[in-house]
């Protein structure tokens, strides 16, 4: 009965010895410590948001129109930028719009409505397939741009042209061209 008890008293002993250790990494001070001080870490994590605005539709009847594209809300990490590019599956030497009423394949000079983007207000920078429209340095939290559309050739056939543009949306590490602007 005596082993039992002293076996029990040891065990109680340990738990006690490996509770205080638990205390000390709460940055708890004794008395006994020969500093009296400790520290804490005050973290608050930030995850990398935006909200880019890109028109719905653009309706180029008047043969020019103007339209933004915006990022508002922009929190990205340092040394990055959010990018915005825009590509068009019709592009061939320059942008263009088909004839909806025309086979799949078309004919390049009757059922095709050439048309430029330029960027800039006043319009001055021309914009290729897959060319960057809107950049944001981390640490501005908003930015836009203007789009200017023109029409450039003259329709030969009625009907409805259209073309479809993909805006990509991608945080990437800034350029060292980009970098250098700021």
């Amino acid at each position: 009965m005596k082993r039992k008890l002293i076996a029990m008293t040891l065990t109680l002993a340990l738990a006690q010895a490996m509770a205080v250790p638990a205390f000390a990494a709460e940055g708890t001070v004794s008395q006994t410590d020969s500093s009296k001080t400790t520290n804490t870490t005050v973290e608050y994590t930030v995850k990398e948001t935006y909200t880019v605005t890109i028109p719905q539709s653009v309706n180029l009847e008047t043969l020019t129109h103007e339209q933004a594209i915006s990022a508002t809300d922009v929190v990205i990490n340092e040394g990055n930028e959010l990018k915005v590019t825009l590509s068009s599956a019709n592009y061939s030497t320059g942008f263009r719009m088909k004839n909806i009423a025309v086979s799949s394949v078309g004919n390049a000079d009757t059922d095709f409505l050439a048309y430029t983007i330029q960027k800039g207000s006043p319009a001055s920078e021309a914009v290729t397939n897959g060319g960057e429209v809107l950049t944001v340095k981390a640490g501005t939290e908003t930015g836009s741009e203007t789009l200017t559309y023109n029409t450039t050739g003259k329709a030969k056939k009625a009907g409805i042209y259209q073309d479809t543009l993909t805006f990509t949306v991608s945080v990437d590490a800034a350029t060292a061209a980009s970098s250098e602007s700021v």
